[in-house]
């Protein structure tokens, strides 16, 4: 690695890239619904070395797919009543859960990474098996 790039880990890229290479187009589309991934789904589709082609198509299909779900879904509460009084209730339950992914999947990665720094138990201990006719 360049010893004058010190903000990009090696490690963090390969991730990167494999993540690009396998779900690097349902990324794109899907960002487009995330309110805070939406404006990193491109910087780390372009780190992953995605071809501008399949970033291209990935983009206008997510674009498509945000316009005409909200063209619709407005069409549609929009003629309830119920719907327009409760509308910043319904704003925040929308950010609510655009956001879960995000904070699901760092959680399950931040799990992931302690088991594994955590030292691991005897055998009997970790299985409840019993130790000395007496259970653990």
């Amino acid at each position: 690695m360049d010893p004058d790039v010190r903000l990009l880990n090696k490690r963090h890229l390969l991730q990167t890239r494999a993540f690009c290479e396998r779900y690097g187009g349902i990324t794109i589309v899907i960002a487009r619904f995330m309110p805070f991934t939406r404006n990193c789904a491109p910087f780390v589709a372009g780190i992953g070395s995605m071809t501008y082609r399949r970033f291209l198509m990935h983009n206008v299909v997510g674009g498509i797919a945000w316009i005409a779900g909200f063209v619709f879904v407005g069409y549609f509460f929009g003629n309830i009543p119920q719907a327009r009084q409760n509308f910043t209730d319904e704003i925040m339950a929308i950010v609510i859960i655009s956001v879960m992914p995000i904070v699901i999947g760092w959680w399950r990665q931040r799990r992931r990474v302690t088991a594994a720094l955590r030292p691991h138990a005897p055998w009997p201990a970790v299985s409840g098996q019993l130790r000395y006719g007496t259970a653990i």
